[in-house]
Protein backbone atom coordinates (compact mmCIF):
# COMPACT_ATOMS: atom_id res chain seq x y z
CA UNK A 1 0.00 0.00 0.00
CA UNK A 2 0.65 0.67 -0.87
CA UNK A 3 2.11 0.39 -0.25
CA UNK A 4 -0.27 2.22 -0.26
CA UNK A 5 0.08 3.37 -0.21
CA UNK A 6 0.86 5.66 -1.34
CA UNK A 7 3.78 6.47 -0.58
CA UNK A 8 6.92 13.72 2.37
CA UNK A 9 8.18 18.45 6.50
CA UNK A 10 9.58 20.16 9.17
CA UNK A 11 9.24 19.23 12.64
CA UNK A 12 5.67 19.87 14.63
CA UNK A 13 6.47 22.13 17.15
CA UNK A 14 4.94 20.23 20.71
CA UNK A 15 6.12 16.86 18.63
CA UNK A 16 2.74 15.72 20.35
CA UNK A 17 5.37 13.17 21.98
CA UNK A 18 5.00 13.12 25.92
CA UNK A 19 5.05 9.44 26.56
CA UNK A 20 6.20 6.33 25.87
CA UNK A 21 4.98 4.13 22.88
CA UNK A 22 1.66 1.57 21.98
CA UNK A 23 2.73 -2.42 23.08
CA UNK A 24 2.18 -3.73 19.21
CA UNK A 25 1.06 -7.16 20.71
CA UNK A 26 -2.40 -6.11 22.79
CA UNK A 27 -4.55 -7.63 20.24
CA UNK A 28 -8.03 -6.50 19.52
CA UNK A 29 -10.15 -6.46 22.94
CA UNK A 30 -9.25 -3.28 24.14
CA UNK A 31 -10.51 -0.15 21.82
CA UNK A 32 -7.93 1.47 22.29
CA UNK A 33 -9.76 4.07 19.30
CA UNK A 34 -13.13 2.68 19.03
CA UNK A 35 -15.46 2.56 16.02
CA UNK A 36 -17.12 5.82 16.40
CA UNK A 37 -13.31 7.67 14.65
CA UNK A 38 -10.56 7.19 13.31
CA UNK A 39 -8.39 9.05 15.81
CA UNK A 40 -5.31 11.22 15.20
CA UNK A 41 -1.93 9.97 14.78
CA UNK A 42 0.91 11.02 16.58
CA UNK A 43 4.87 11.64 16.02
CA UNK A 44 6.58 8.32 16.57
CA UNK A 45 3.63 6.60 15.43
CA UNK A 46 4.91 3.60 13.21
CA UNK A 47 3.66 0.83 11.29
CA UNK A 48 5.89 -2.28 9.61
CA UNK A 49 3.97 -4.31 6.83
CA UNK A 50 5.00 -7.44 4.98
CA UNK A 51 5.80 -7.97 1.21
CA UNK A 52 7.60 -6.80 0.80
CA UNK A 53 8.80 -5.59 4.57
CA UNK A 54 8.55 -1.81 4.95
CA UNK A 55 8.20 0.59 7.83
CA UNK A 56 6.45 3.78 8.05
CA UNK A 57 7.00 6.07 10.60
CA UNK A 58 5.16 9.77 11.53
CA UNK A 59 7.86 12.27 11.47
CA UNK A 60 6.13 15.27 11.74
CA UNK A 61 2.21 17.05 12.02
CA UNK A 62 0.78 20.00 10.72
CA UNK A 63 -2.80 20.54 11.68
CA UNK A 64 -4.79 17.96 9.61
CA UNK A 65 -1.66 17.25 7.33
CA UNK A 66 0.51 14.30 8.16
CA UNK A 67 4.76 13.56 7.27
CA UNK A 68 5.52 9.89 6.78
CA UNK A 69 8.89 8.65 5.78
CA UNK A 70 9.99 4.88 5.32
CA UNK A 71 12.67 2.86 5.99
CA UNK A 72 13.51 3.11 2.46
CA UNK A 73 13.52 6.72 2.61
CA UNK A 74 10.05 7.18 0.53
CA UNK A 75 7.96 10.03 1.88
CA UNK A 76 3.97 10.11 2.17
CA UNK A 77 1.59 12.91 3.30
CA UNK A 78 -1.62 11.79 4.51
CA UNK A 79 -4.57 13.27 6.69
CA UNK A 80 -5.35 11.30 9.95
CA UNK A 81 -8.00 8.78 8.46
CA UNK A 82 -5.93 5.64 7.58
CA UNK A 83 -8.65 4.20 5.19
CA UNK A 84 -8.22 7.39 2.31
CA UNK A 85 -5.11 7.15 0.11
CA UNK A 86 -1.87 9.71 0.35
CA UNK A 87 -2.20 13.32 -0.49
CA UNK A 88 1.56 13.73 -1.96
CA UNK A 89 4.32 10.70 -2.20
CA UNK A 90 7.66 10.57 -2.98
CA UNK A 91 9.53 7.55 -3.91
CA UNK A 92 13.16 8.11 -3.87
CA UNK A 93 15.06 8.25 -7.20
CA UNK A 94 11.72 7.26 -8.81
CA UNK A 95 9.26 10.34 -8.61
CA UNK A 96 6.17 11.04 -7.27
CA UNK A 97 3.10 12.82 -6.83
CA UNK A 98 -0.45 14.34 -5.47
CA UNK A 99 -3.94 13.63 -5.00
CA UNK A 100 -6.85 15.83 -4.12
CA UNK A 101 -10.11 14.64 -3.27
CA UNK A 102 -13.74 16.11 -4.37
CA UNK A 103 -17.32 15.49 -4.81
CA UNK A 104 -16.96 13.53 -0.80
CA UNK A 105 -20.36 11.92 0.08
CA UNK A 106 -21.39 9.72 2.88
CA UNK A 107 -18.49 8.28 5.67
CA UNK A 108 -17.44 5.40 6.85
CA UNK A 109 -17.06 6.28 11.04
CA UNK A 110 -19.00 5.67 12.82
CA UNK A 111 -17.86 2.00 11.55
CA UNK A 112 -21.33 0.24 10.53
CA UNK A 113 -21.97 -2.69 8.06
CA UNK A 114 -23.33 -0.84 5.16
CA UNK A 115 -22.27 2.40 5.63
CA UNK A 116 -20.90 4.09 2.40
CA UNK A 117 -17.75 6.52 1.12
CA UNK A 118 -18.25 7.76 -2.55
CA UNK A 119 -15.05 10.60 -3.79
CA UNK A 120 -13.60 11.63 -6.84
CA UNK A 121 -9.34 11.32 -6.53
CA UNK A 122 -7.78 14.03 -8.45
CA UNK A 123 -4.04 12.32 -9.49
CA UNK A 124 -1.18 14.15 -10.32
CA UNK A 125 2.10 11.88 -11.09
CA UNK A 126 5.58 12.35 -12.46
CA UNK A 127 8.56 10.48 -12.76
CA UNK A 128 12.12 11.16 -12.38
CA UNK A 129 14.80 10.62 -15.77
CA UNK A 130 18.37 10.95 -15.19
CA UNK A 131 17.34 12.93 -12.18
CA UNK A 132 15.13 15.44 -13.77
CA UNK A 133 12.02 15.65 -12.92
CA UNK A 134 9.46 14.46 -16.50
CA UNK A 135 6.34 16.35 -17.43
CA UNK A 136 3.44 15.02 -15.15
CA UNK A 137 0.23 12.71 -15.98
CA UNK A 138 -3.13 13.22 -14.42
CA UNK A 139 -5.57 10.81 -14.39
CA UNK A 140 -9.31 11.05 -12.38
CA UNK A 141 -11.06 8.01 -10.93
CA UNK A 142 -14.59 7.98 -8.90
CA UNK A 143 -14.09 6.14 -5.98
CA UNK A 144 -16.64 4.09 -3.97
CA UNK A 145 -15.71 2.22 -0.08
CA UNK A 146 -18.20 0.47 2.12
CA UNK A 147 -18.57 -1.64 5.57
CA UNK A 148 -19.14 -5.02 4.76
CA UNK A 149 -18.89 -6.14 8.18
CA UNK A 150 -16.71 -7.62 10.76
CA UNK A 151 -13.95 -10.21 10.87
CA UNK A 152 -11.26 -11.72 13.32
CA UNK A 153 -7.87 -11.45 11.50
CA UNK A 154 -4.76 -13.11 13.53
CA UNK A 155 -1.19 -11.36 11.90
CA UNK A 156 2.08 -10.86 13.27
CA UNK A 157 1.23 -7.94 14.91
CA UNK A 158 -1.40 -9.87 16.99
CA UNK A 159 -5.02 -10.85 17.04
CA UNK A 160 -7.67 -8.48 16.32
CA UNK A 161 -11.36 -7.55 16.27
CA UNK A 162 -11.67 -5.51 13.15
CA UNK A 163 -13.84 -4.53 10.30
CA UNK A 164 -13.96 -5.37 6.96
CA UNK A 165 -13.69 -2.29 4.38
CA UNK A 166 -13.79 -2.87 0.67
CA UNK A 167 -13.01 -0.13 -2.26
CA UNK A 168 -13.21 -0.11 -5.83
CA UNK A 169 -13.45 1.84 -9.18
CA UNK A 170 -14.38 -0.38 -11.80
CA UNK A 171 -15.73 -3.14 -10.03
CA UNK A 172 -16.33 -3.63 -5.73
CA UNK A 173 -13.48 -4.77 -4.54
CA UNK A 174 -10.23 -3.86 -5.83
CA UNK A 175 -8.86 -3.17 -2.45
CA UNK A 176 -9.63 -4.49 1.19
CA UNK A 177 -8.90 -3.30 4.52
CA UNK A 178 -9.26 -4.91 7.73
CA UNK A 179 -9.15 -1.75 10.22
CA UNK A 180 -8.66 -2.77 13.94
CA UNK A 181 -10.22 -0.42 16.15
CA UNK A 182 -7.76 -1.31 19.11
CA UNK A 183 -5.01 0.32 17.31
CA UNK A 184 -6.85 2.74 14.97
CA UNK A 185 -5.07 1.34 11.51
CA UNK A 186 -5.99 -1.43 9.72
CA UNK A 187 -3.81 -4.90 9.95
CA UNK A 188 -4.11 -6.37 6.74
CA UNK A 189 -4.51 -4.80 3.17
CA UNK A 190 -5.55 -7.03 0.45
CA UNK A 191 -5.24 -5.43 -3.58
CA UNK A 192 -5.82 -6.51 -6.85
CA UNK A 193 -2.89 -7.70 -8.83
CA UNK A 194 -4.72 -7.65 -12.72
CA UNK A 195 -1.16 -8.89 -14.10
CA UNK A 196 -1.73 -12.39 -12.76
CA UNK A 197 -4.90 -12.21 -11.82
CA UNK A 198 -4.26 -12.59 -8.07
CA UNK A 199 -3.94 -10.36 -4.79
CA UNK A 200 -0.87 -8.63 -3.39
CA UNK A 201 -1.76 -9.33 0.83
CA UNK A 202 0.04 -7.11 2.86
CA UNK A 203 -0.07 -8.04 6.94
CA UNK A 204 1.29 -5.80 9.82
CA UNK A 205 4.11 -7.02 11.51
CA UNK A 206 4.26 -4.86 14.31
CA UNK A 207 3.03 -1.08 14.68
CA UNK A 208 3.74 1.75 18.05
CA UNK A 209 1.09 4.01 18.97
CA UNK A 210 1.99 6.63 20.84
CA UNK A 211 -1.41 7.42 22.52
CA UNK A 212 -2.21 4.08 23.72
CA UNK A 213 0.91 3.97 26.19
CA UNK A 214 2.91 1.01 27.08
CA UNK A 215 6.50 -0.33 25.92
CA UNK A 216 7.32 -0.71 21.97
CA UNK A 217 6.10 -4.25 20.57
CA UNK A 218 9.35 -5.90 19.52
CA UNK A 219 9.31 -8.58 16.32
CA UNK A 220 10.54 -12.04 17.44
CA UNK A 221 13.96 -11.88 15.95
CA UNK A 222 14.86 -13.85 12.68
CA UNK A 223 16.49 -17.33 12.60
CA UNK A 224 20.12 -16.61 12.64
CA UNK A 225 21.72 -17.63 9.21
CA UNK A 226 23.11 -20.84 8.59
CA UNK A 227 26.76 -21.42 9.13
CA UNK A 228 29.16 -20.35 6.42
CA UNK A 229 30.49 -23.07 3.89
CA UNK A 230 33.79 -24.00 4.00
CA UNK A 231 36.45 -22.09 2.03
CA UNK A 232 36.58 -23.73 -0.97
CA UNK A 233 40.40 -24.75 -2.20
CA UNK A 234 42.38 -21.66 -3.27
CA UNK A 235 42.43 -21.52 -7.00
CA UNK A 236 45.54 -19.76 -9.27
CA UNK A 237 43.26 -17.59 -11.28
CA UNK A 238 39.96 -17.10 -10.32
CA UNK A 239 38.22 -15.49 -13.63
CA UNK A 240 36.96 -12.12 -12.82
CA UNK A 241 33.27 -11.98 -12.09
CA UNK A 242 31.26 -10.88 -15.24
CA UNK A 243 29.91 -7.50 -14.99
CA UNK A 244 26.36 -6.48 -16.25
CA UNK A 245 25.77 -4.69 -19.54
CA UNK A 246 23.48 -2.09 -19.05
CA UNK A 247 20.66 -2.00 -21.87
CA UNK A 248 21.09 0.67 -24.54
CA UNK A 249 17.57 3.01 -25.23
CA UNK A 250 16.98 3.64 -28.14
CA UNK A 251 13.64 3.36 -30.88
CA UNK A 252 13.07 -0.34 -30.50
CA UNK A 253 10.24 -1.85 -28.99
CA UNK A 254 9.93 -1.70 -25.37
CA UNK A 255 9.70 -4.73 -22.39
CA UNK A 256 6.45 -4.66 -20.34
CA UNK A 257 6.05 -5.62 -17.61
CA UNK A 258 2.58 -5.77 -16.12
CA UNK A 259 -0.73 -3.59 -15.74
CA UNK A 260 -1.57 -2.38 -12.44
CA UNK A 261 -5.11 -1.21 -10.54
CA UNK A 262 -3.11 2.59 -9.67
CA UNK A 263 -0.19 4.38 -10.25
CA UNK A 264 1.08 4.25 -7.62
CA UNK A 265 1.01 0.60 -7.64
CA UNK A 266 2.48 0.85 -10.99
CA UNK A 267 5.03 2.45 -9.30
CA UNK A 268 5.53 0.04 -6.57
CA UNK A 269 5.56 -3.01 -9.05
CA UNK A 270 8.51 -1.09 -10.35
CA UNK A 271 10.87 -0.87 -7.29
CA UNK A 272 10.03 -4.85 -6.70
CA UNK A 273 11.86 -5.16 -10.18
CA UNK A 274 14.37 -3.18 -9.41
CA UNK A 275 15.44 -4.85 -6.41
CA UNK A 276 15.75 -8.45 -8.10
CA UNK A 277 16.27 -7.61 -11.45
CA UNK A 278 18.87 -4.19 -11.07
CA UNK A 279 21.57 -6.06 -13.24
CA UNK A 280 18.99 -6.60 -16.33
CA UNK A 281 17.21 -3.16 -15.48
CA UNK A 282 19.39 -0.55 -13.53
CA UNK A 283 19.99 1.23 -16.64
CA UNK A 284 16.28 2.16 -17.54
CA UNK A 285 13.57 4.00 -16.64
CA UNK A 286 10.10 2.90 -16.04
CA UNK A 287 7.31 4.32 -18.25
CA UNK A 288 3.93 4.17 -16.68
CA UNK A 289 0.90 4.76 -19.07
CA UNK A 290 -2.77 4.14 -18.55
CA UNK A 291 -4.06 1.54 -21.36
CA UNK A 292 -8.05 0.65 -21.16
CA UNK A 293 -8.51 -3.37 -21.15
CA UNK A 294 -11.84 -4.75 -21.66
CA UNK A 295 -13.73 -5.70 -18.90
CA UNK A 296 -11.58 -4.37 -16.29
CA UNK A 297 -11.50 -0.52 -17.07
CA UNK A 298 -8.30 1.07 -17.36
CA UNK A 299 -5.28 0.05 -16.05
CA UNK A 300 -1.68 1.08 -15.85
CA UNK A 301 1.03 -0.39 -17.55
CA UNK A 302 4.29 -0.50 -16.44
CA UNK A 303 7.04 -0.91 -19.01
CA UNK A 304 10.31 -0.18 -20.17
CA UNK A 305 11.76 2.71 -21.86
CA UNK A 306 12.30 1.58 -25.96
CA UNK A 307 15.33 -0.01 -25.98
CA UNK A 308 17.96 -0.06 -28.99
CA UNK A 309 16.29 -3.03 -31.00
CA UNK A 310 13.79 -5.46 -31.35
CA UNK A 311 17.08 -8.40 -30.10
CA UNK A 312 17.54 -6.46 -27.21
CA UNK A 313 13.56 -6.07 -26.07
CA UNK A 314 13.43 -10.19 -26.61
CA UNK A 315 16.70 -11.06 -24.99
CA UNK A 316 15.96 -8.70 -22.02
CA UNK A 317 12.28 -10.40 -21.13
CA UNK A 318 13.67 -13.77 -22.32
CA UNK A 319 16.39 -13.14 -18.98
CA UNK A 320 13.74 -11.92 -17.03
CA UNK A 321 11.36 -14.88 -17.95
CA UNK A 322 14.31 -16.90 -16.72
CA UNK A 323 14.13 -15.99 -12.95
CA UNK A 324 10.43 -16.33 -13.00
CA UNK A 325 9.13 -12.59 -14.17
CA UNK A 326 6.28 -12.13 -16.48
CA UNK A 327 6.97 -9.75 -19.52
CA UNK A 328 6.39 -9.02 -23.18
CA UNK A 329 7.55 -7.20 -25.83
CA UNK A 330 5.33 -4.42 -27.28
CA UNK A 331 6.36 -2.17 -29.85
CA UNK A 332 3.70 0.58 -28.35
Amino acid sequence: MSRWSGIAGALFGALLVAGCVADGSTGGEQEGYGIETHGRYMVGDSFTFDNPQETWNVVSIEGERVYWRSDRGDEHVTGHDPLMPALEWKFVGQGGGRRQFTDIKGSLFPLKKGNLLTYTSNVENWTLKDGVRQQPQSWQYNWSCNVAGTENMEVPAGAFNTYKIVCGRYKPSEIEFFYAPSIGYFVVMRIDDPTNEGTVVRNLLSFRRVALGGEPAEMAPPPPPPPPPPPEPAQELPPPPVQPIEPQTGAGPRVVLGAFSSEENATRGWRIYMEKNNDLLGGLNPVISPVKFRGQGTLFRLATERLESGSAATSLCSKLKARGMECLVSNK
